[in-house]
């Protein structure tokens, strides 16, 4: 199956900046949607008239064979939220896009898994995770979609905690987020090396599948 895309949903902030600078010069338009479950409320508003439609972004890996810049297409999505788990529509896998994306399960939170102890436990239910993903499914259940991330951190790799800087309309708090990346500076550190990294990769990848005003790849039904 052949999809063509004009629009790409980014979630906002350094990701759909790191998008919009890759496919500079496209006509593909490029949206930001709020992080997390607000993303919602934003695309009740959206009206895209488009029947198929990409998401982009990064995601955390919960599998020791997924590394920092690696890219992912998600097959499928659980959501996790209040301790329990909904089992989300199969996606297409953009199998002849490039032999370099690895097919994955995908995992929706509503808070930034932060410390490899948690992430461990949520690998029993998928390879990757993110806040978005799931709503985004949820909500275009007659509609063909397709996510392409790039992994941000490894599993084993502990994040500061940064749940309190993303308000209620996913947003980042930039006072909140400097105030708690100092706290644990190593481990921010890390999170800055590995999300320079995934973020150039996005920026590259956007590139690659933009190199014309609409782009192709073909999806397998899984």
């Amino acid at each position: 199956m052949t999809q063509e895309f004009s629009v790409i949903l980014v979630p906002q902030g350094r990701e759909y900046e790191s998008v919009k600078k890759g496919i500079r010069g496209s006509s593909i338009q490029v949206i930001p949607i709020p992080m997390g479950k607000a993303c919602v409320n934003f695309l009740e508003n959206l009206n895209l008239a488009q029947e198929s439609i990409l998401l982009m972004g990064v995601a955390g890996s919960l599998s020791e064979q997924l590394r920092v810049g690696d890219v992912v297409s998600y097959q499928s999505c659980v959501l996790l939220m209040r301790e329990q788990e909904h089992i989300s529509p199969k996606l297409g896998c953009s199998s002849g896009f490039s032999n370099t994306i690895t097919p994955v399960k995908g995992l929706t939170t509503d808070t930034i898994v932060c410390s490899w102890d948690q992430k461990k436990i949520l690998s029993q239910y998928a390879q990757v995770v993110d806040m978005e993903s799931y709503h985004l499914l949820e909500f275009y259940q007659d509609r063909s979609v397709t996510i392409l991330r790039v992994i941000s951190d490894n599993i084993q790799q502990n994040l500061p905690n940064l749940n309190s800087a993303i308000n209620s309309q996913g947003e980042i708090k930039k006072l909140s987020l400097a105030l708690a990346m100092l706290r644990e500076p190593q481990a921010s550190m890390h999170l800055i090396n590995s999300s320079l990294k995934s973020l150039k990769k996005l920026e590259s990848l956007a590139r690659e599948i933009t190199r014309s005003s609409r782009f192709r790849f073909h999806a397998d039904e899984l």
